[in-house]
């Protein structure tokens, strides 16, 4: 299914700050990483998705949809979006009837805040697809439910199926101004947080260790981890294409 096998090569585009000055780092931001990108176009470079199942992990209203509209590929009754916010799903089951949805009840501070700290696990064990993937949500959660959902998120695969999840790497210095206030954008240029794995937001402060209280008393809330630790926690793949994020990438071998 994965449609090149260098695509999972680990590209050394990631580098270590201290070398960087703040005007250096602002040349290194091209325009498009300022725009919200094109999800279906960047996933079809990695993964065929033809007529796949297809479970797209934080959907919101249903952007992936959009994107594809141009392909005509993607078959909308094979799509399931999950997300926290049952607002979000209404709009995209409204759009996209044939669409199949699935509410998973997890505290976020701006999507769900009524929501649980440990919910129950919204899938079904014969919930199987081909293609499991999320963009731009395992940068606001905890590495320990980062670990936690993609492992579970295995047991859903169908033979030859992948997951592809996005993250900021820690060590991409152009990811890291998006994530950080600038205050502490200076701190991490200067290597203050380091040596680390992961580095967490919350709100203005700026942590290495993550805080569950912290978590659920903050508005904003943005997490980086190290590729090379995610790698090995994870027992994945490391790639970084043409999108603002780095991404996990499991696939089912039988």
């Amino acid at each position: 299914m994965i449609k090149d096998d260098s695509a999972l090569s680990l590209k050394t585009v990631g580098h270590i700050p201290l070398k960087e000055t703040l005007d250096e780092l602002n040349l290194n931001i091209v325009d498009k990483r300022l725009c919200r990108i094109n999800v279906y176009e960047c996933l079809s470079q990695l993964v065929d998705l033809d007529d796949k199942h297809i479970l797209d992990w934080g959907c919101r209203n249903g952007f992936f949809i959009f994107d594809s509209f141009d392909s005509k590929k993607i078959n909308i009754s094979k799509y399931t979006g999950v997300d926290v916010s049952t607002e979000k799903l209404n709009e995209l089951k409204s759009m996209f009837p044939d669409a199949n949805t699935i509410h998973y009840d997890k505290f976020n501070q701006m999507y769900n805040p009524k929501g649980l700290k440990e919910p129950e696990w919204c899938l079904n064990e014969d919930d199987k697809f081909d293609v499991i993937f999320s963009h731009s949500v395992f940068n606001h959660i905890s590495f320990e439910e980062f670990e936690y959902v993609f492992n579970r998120q295995k047991n859903h695969l169908r033979k030859n199926g992948v997951i592809i999840h996005h993250f900021c790497d820690l060590y991409n210095v152009a990811d890291a101004q998006f994530m950080l206030p600038k205050n502490k954008l200076k701190k991490y240029l200067r290597g203050e947080y380091f040596p680390t794995e992961e580095l967490y937001r919350f709100d203005d402060e700026v942590v290495t260790i993550y805080n569950d209280d912290k978590f659920h008393n903050c508005y904003r809330f943005d997490s980086m981890f190290s590729r090379h630790y995610v790698k090995e926690k994870l027992n994945c793949e490391i790639n970084e294409y043409d999108m603002l994020l780095c991404s996990a990438i499991y696939k089912r071998e039988d």
